[in-house]
């Protein structure tokens, strides 16, 4: 199943086109097979190991950025390889890693497998796998190094100690080991100066965004340190792109305000200035997130989200759990008291989500297949005299794709028969307040006289269908029946 929470999944799977095309292959990223796996992964220290499938957008999208990473860490001479697996063609691999959507990365260190959750760059790659390879915490013993490195780096984690056997320093090292930023420890003492170090344990960002020194002044503690550092890598307004995405969407906060504006506006610089007020209020809570609506690559969010580019600049307030909560503000005005108090009303549940709706069309019922959205769902779904077998679907899913033709095939053997409907419904653009989508496609039987909803799980033939409706639908005709009356 393609997995689509509104996390890094959906981002780079549904929001972001799928425009980039395969790189060229190189031959210093190693073909896995079932064959070889075991061997290629006993045989070298670390493998990076990348599940894909061939009709799948983003894997396209990495490739080239796989390949030039393979390419850079060969000419270092790493003991890094980089590797690939077709996960459709390896089936068995897949089910024994757990593989749930495409592309999956994981490091295989010394054998044992770690999730990959970096960047999805050539330099993200690399940056991600050296500090899994490398010591948790860098001492850097130059001025020279450490400008080199903070010039290298958009956000570093930079630790000050007179005593590494301290409590405090174990639990700087701690949060360093379990963390994928970069920490180092300068010990220049025109760093240290630089840096007013005073003596202890002190922790400080270095940054490229917002204010480039912060330092921590809470307690230290492995929890409370963590957060500081992943709250803080986070900017009070962040600019979507695929980089950001996997900082905002992979963060412990659900919470985010998105907001639609073209970069071009005349109030593009005065409503950014409100937009940092509000992601100051609320650091910690929730990501204020901007979208530049002129991006060609962004109409994908824009469809999720059902906004129109006339009804720009405009925001939406969201919450992530298994699906995606919406808040739509009645009155759009780009305050910080308004946009402050509507993101307060949304956190504390004062506001009913927003659920998104295509219309009616005209023929929704034309086709054997009858065409559901969220106007028309309960009206059929929940008529009490049919059993209604619905397919919730992602236009761009592959696995959707595959499914057509045999959903098709049912609807042929069902369209005259008196107790059942199989219907179907684009799920990225309509919403259920009561039934959530978490991956594509899903199928979900409403059997007749019942409020009962039941999932399909079985397999995908028409005959597994059919045997599905009989055993659950309740009801009194079987298909056959159908073509029997017919005949």
């Amino acid at each position: 199943l393609e997995v689509v929470m509104f996390g890094l999944v959906l981002v780079l799977g549904v929001l972001v086109s799928l425009h980039t095309a395969y790189g060229d292959d190189v031959s210093k990223v190693i073909v896995l097979t079932e064959s070889n796996f075991d061997e290629t992964i006993s045989s070298h220290k670390y493998v990076l190991v990348k599940f894909y499938a061939p009709w799948c957008g983003h894997c396209q999208r990495l490739e080239p950025e796989y390949n030039k990473a393979s390419m850079l860490l060969d000419e270092e001479n790493s003991e890094i390889k980089l590797a690939k697996v077709d996960a459709t063609k390896e089936t068995s691999l897949a089910s024994k890693y757990e593989v749930r959507g495409y592309p999956t990365l994981k490091l295989f260190r010394e054998g044992t497998p770690i999730e990959f959750d970096g960047e999805r760059s050539a330099e993200g790659i690399i940056s991600w796998l050296k500090r899994k390879t490398g010591p948790a915490v860098l001492t850097v013993q130059s001025a020279e190094e450490y400008e080199e490195i903070v010039e290298k780096n958009k956000f570093l984690v930079v630790g000050i100690t007179d005593n590494t056997e301290s409590e405090e320093w174990k639990v700087f090292h701690i949060v360093a080991s379990n963390s994928d930023e970069v920490y180092i420890r300068p010990t220049a003492q025109s760093i240290l100066d630089k840096l007013n170090y005073k003596g202890g344990v002190v922790v400080v960002i270095v940054r490229k965004f917002d204010d480039p020194v912060v330092v921590y002044e809470g307690k230290m503690t492995v929890d409370e340190l963590t957060k500081f550092i992943k709250t803080e890598k986070v900017p009070l307004v962040t600019e979507f792109n695929e980089e950001s995405a996997v900082v905002v969407f992979s963060s412990d906060i659900k919470r985010h305000i998105i907001v639609f504006m073209r970069k071009s506006d005349d109030v593009y610089q005065p409503y950014m200035d409100v937009l940092r007020q509000v992601g100051a209020e609320f650091r910690g809570r929730a990501h204020v997130v901007h979208i530049d609506v002129d991006d060609e690559n962004h109409e994908r969010i824009l469809s999720f989200f059902g906004i129109k580019k006339e009804e720009c600049p405009t925001y939406r307030v969201i919450e992530l759990d298994d699906s995606v909560v919406k808040f739509k503000p009645e009155v759009v005005e780009f305050t910080f008291e308004s946009m402050k108090a509507f993101t307060n009303d949304a956190i504390d549940k004062k506001i009913k989500p927003y659920l998104q709706s295509d219309d009616v069309p005209d023929n929704w019922d034309a086709e054997p297949v009858k065409v559901l959205v969220g106007k028309n769902f309960d009206s059929v779904a929940r008529d009490p005299s049919k059993a209604v077998f619905v397919e919730f679907y992602a236009p761009w899913c592959g696995h959707c794709k595959q499914l057509k033709s045999l959903w098709d095939q049912l609807g042929e053997t069902y369209k005259d028969h008196p107790e059942v409907i199989i219907a179907k419904m684009d799920a990225t653009t309509n919403e259920l307040e009561n039934i959530k989508i978490g991956s594509f496609p899903t199928i979900k039987l409403f059997p007749k006289n019942s409020d009962d909803v039941i999932d399909y799980n079985g397999d995908r033939t028409v005959d597994a269908f059919k045997k599905f409706i009989q055993e659950k639908g309740r009801i009194t005709m079987p298909a056959e029946e159908i073509v029997k009356e017919e005949l």
